[in-house]
Parts: structure tokens; sequence; C-alpha cells
């Protein structure tokens, strides 16, 4: 389907994924696509960088008219969210 584009996020989150996560975004970027769906289903763990690659692709987002979808989180992934507003 044309207009967005989804990313699932298996396992951690972490320091170490957070590069993967932006090189597999920016052909996303490059197209300009709409919306981001994170689907965060399978993610058992997120850290502050992790957070803020989340926080970037927003920030991306929305400058260029977009948004981003955070699909089925866990309560864990809801708690670290929250804790950021």
């Amino acid at each position: 389907m044309d207009g967005y584009a989804e990313r699932r996020l298996v396992g951690e989150l972490d320091m170490d994924a957070t590069d993967r996560l932006a090189q597999a975004l920016q052909p996303v970027f490059d197209r300009r696509v709409p919306t981001v769906v994170f689907d965060l289903s399978k993610l058992t763990f997120i850290d502050s960088s992790g957070l803020r690659q989340l926080v970037l692709t927003l920030n991306h987002q929305r400058s260029h008219g977009g948004c981003v979808v955070l699909h089925a989180p866990s309560a864990s992934t809801l708690r670290v969210l929250a804790s950021w507003g």
C-alpha cells in the first residue's frame, strides 16, 4: 500500500540497534513516505538511544508533513514511552 512504510522492531532497540534502524529508515525518508509505522509487538527492550531514534523519526516526519504510528507496544515499552511524555 502506498503512503506508508512499516518497520518491525524485534528484540532490543538499544545503542547497537539504532544505527541499523537509522539506515533502514533512510530509503523511507528519501521516498518521502508520509506515514512510518513501527510494529513494536516483538520489541522486548528500548533504552534512551532507541527512544531518541523514534523521536528523531517523528521530528523528521512532522517536518515533512508526515506522521509516525507506534503499533502494538508492550506494557514495558509503554512505560518507557510514557516516561518521556
